[in-house]
Order: C-alpha cells, then sequence, then structure tokens
C-alpha cells in the first residue's frame, strides 16, 4: 500500500509556527498532538527563518590543512624573531668589544 502525506499549505505551516512558539510545549509533544513530523516542524521553521539546524560538515583534511598553513606562518614569525634577536645580540657584542668589555655571548 503506498504512503501519503498530508501537504500542507504556507498559510497552514505558519499558523502551526505561531502556535508552537505560543504554546509552550516541546517540538516532539506539538508534533503528535497536531499528527506533524519534528523533522518538518523544524524544516518549516528553519525555511522561514532562513536557518538551518543541521551542522556543516567539513572535512576534516580542509581543517587540517588550515592548521598547518596557521601553524607554517607562526614558524615563520618566531623564525624571523630569532634571526632579529641573533642580529641584536651580534651588535651589542661588537659594541661591548669596541668599549673594552668582553660580552658573555660568544659571537664573532
Amino acid at each position: 500500500m503506498k504512503r501519503t502525506y498530508k501537504r500542507y499549505t504556507k498559510e497552514q505551516k505558519t499558523a502551526l509556527l505561531d502556535e508552537l512558539k505560543t504554546s509552550g510545549m516541546s517540538v516532539d509533544k506539538f508534533a503528535k498532538k497536531h499528527g506533524v513530523s519534528v523533522g518538518s516542524l523544524n524544516n518549516w521553521k528553519s525555511a522561514k527563518t532562513g536557518t538551518t539546524t543541521k551542522k556543516a560538515v567539513t572535512d576534516p583534511r580542509t581543517d587540517a590543512a588550515k592548521q598547518i598553513e596557521l601553524l607554517q606562518k607562526e614558524v615563520d614569525v618566531l623564525t624571523a624573531k630569532c634571526d632579529l634577536y641573533a642580529t641584536a645580540i651580534e651588535v651589542c657584542a661588537k659594541q661591548m668589544r669596541a668599549a673594552g668589555i668582553m660580552p658573555l655571548v660568544n659571537i664573532k
């Protein structure tokens, strides 16, 4: 036997959603009371508000690639800072030697 589904007009959907909002009932109880599936109510609500209740599915490989890219940028920044500090230490050591002070760091 072929299953038949009840079709709801836009006005009926809006009326049911408004009633659900003011009823204070859970979506499950409301759906059972009115013979509507919870999924239909959620779909109607999503269509009305332009939102979705489904979570976006992301590819974990894409997330990993983004994470690797962020980490590589952080490594580049830290490497640049390290080079800058090494240059600063070298300049300071040369100035100390020129002033007759023996630096604590052995740098050429």
